[in-house]
């Protein structure tokens, strides 16, 4: 299948001699022209870019001008992007031809108006004594570097006029047509240079190269393997009930890739995980270009602290590989947040869900204290909710094992923990109907721990 791509360009490269060029592509990708019409061609252009996006599989654009007005404008460029480019070869071929034909030209009487910081002037500093170089925008006041194009040559045809006028210089070389139309129609000697046949077909198949490399990157495999966090064992009921919640955690999972339309992803419970799979294309959907994933609010419900940790490959296996490493990096947090590692073994995140940036700040508390003991953040932020609804820091081993639905053993194991860390502190000791064990009555206390920390 031939790739599409919008040529945005001003009349002057709708001429055949670059049509006649662009020929050569017509078996790799279909080439539409786009004209860029008016006193100010550049105007409306992010608007045109809007609304010819989703036609075409790239853009080009014949200067850079367009280039960056489009690059300011538009916050998302969704599909390759790219400009006419005059390089280095094609530039000193023109300055050849120029020599052979006028031999008596001298430099240092004449303005290039492209030569800038970014483009390292083309190297002309260091092939030729700065007394006897041209002007170029580094002999002017202008801030370097150049982000705004359009603004840019406004104040070059003000420069090229001033230069002219005052006759500092008898030559102006541009790269800009409407400055060489303009100096042209009052009389002035003005070489245009345009980006050789070779230069123009290399832009073009540069983007085609970039279409699809893009194409073969989005469709590289995504994995995902969730698992419940070790730190939740300490509840003994756990391992009995490990099918039910894996069927539990399966069922979530695909009830919120339905509800929020993501289909064709395939889920999978393999022994005590559960597998996502699908492309990394979707896999940027499913969480806004890496920056939150919507079921890990849904997987709240579990009640437990999940490991859930993606890999991108260029196979499966690879991926696997990748998502076993992000998982034991969420595990390594205490779990309920999400890890990616990407195809060039980047790690992204951790990643939440937005719905739970309303609790940053209880959040931060929980993890910053889960870094300090073996708990996991996920029961510390549950035992921060328990004394926030009670309006008491007085804890039992009763009261948290109720509220957190765990055995009165998973309970006291917690107050042990939190007791030996110096967050719990045991402010009564009562006999109930003084029979049997005594009840500790524990005041918890995380800011405290977190302030001698």
């Amino acid at each position: 299948m031939k790739y599409k791509i919008g040529f945005l360009t001003t009349s002057y490269f709708m001429a055949d001699n670059f049509k006649q060029a662009l020929e050569e592509l017509k078996d790799i990708c279909e080439i539409t022209y786009i004209e860029l019409k008016g006193e100010n061609p550049f105007s409306n252009l992010p608007n045109i870019y809007n609304e010819q996006v989703d036609n075409f599989d790239g853009f080009v654009c014949s200067g850079l001008i367009p280039y960056s007005e489009l690059i300011i404008n538009i916050e998302d460029i969704k599909v390759p992007l790219s400009f006419l480019k005059l390089d280095e070869r094609d530039f000193y071929k023109y300055l050849f031809k120029l020599l052979n034909s006028k031999r008596e030209i001298d430099f240092t009487k004449s303005f290039i108006d492209f030569l800038r910081e970014d483009n390292n002037y083309y190297d002309i500093y260091s092939l030729i004594d700065s007394k006897n170089c041209p002007y170029t925008i580094r002999d002017f006041n202008i801030p370097q570097p150049v982000y705004d194009f359009k603004k840019l040559n406004d104040k070059l045809l003000e420069i090229h006029l001033d230069l002219l006028k005052n006759n500092k210089i008898n030559l102006s070389i541009t790269r800009n047509y409407i400055i060489n139309c303009e100096l042209n129609r009052l009389g002035y000697d003005c070489l245009y240079m345009v980006p050789s046949t070779e230069s123009i077909l290399n832009t073009f198949k540069s983007v085609i190269n970039e279409i699809t490399l893009k194409n073969l990157d989005k469709n590289k495999s995504a994995t995902c393997i969730v698992t419940i966090n070790s730190s939740e064992y300490i509840n003994d009921d756990l391992i009995f009930k490990n099918d039910e919640i894996q069927n539990q955690i399966y069922n979530t999972i695909l009830n919120s890739l339905s509800r929020n339309g993501f289909y064709g992803v395939q889920v999978k419970k393999n022994d005590m995980k559960i597998e996502i799979h699908t492309t990394k294309e979707m896999l940027n959907n499913m969480t806004k270009d890496y920056t939150e994933f919507f079921i890990s609010e849904d997987l709240k419900e579990i009640k437990y602290s999940l490991n859930i940790g993606w890999g991108i490959g260029n196979t499966n296996i690879h991926a696997e590989q990748n998502a076993r490493q992000a998982n034991s990096k969420s595990a390594s947090l205490g779990g309920n947040c999400t890890f990616i590692v990407n195809d060039t073994n980047n790690i992204i995140g951790p990643l939440y869900s937005n719905k739970n940036s309303n609790d940053l700040e209880e959040s931060s508390i929980a993890n910053k204290v889960a870094s300090f003991i073996p708990l996991s953040n996920v029961n510390v932020s549950k035992i921060m909710s328990m004394i926030n609804d009670r309006n008491s820091n007085n804890v039992s081993a009763e009261i948290l094992s109720d509220y957190m639905n765990i055995t009165l053993r998973s309970a006291n194991r917690i107050l042990s923990i939190l007791y030996k860390a110096g967050i719990a502190t045991i402010v009564n000791t009562k006999l109930d109907n003084q029979r049997g064990r005594p009840r500790k009555i524990y005041k918890v206390d995380f800011l405290a721990f977190l302030d001698n920390m």
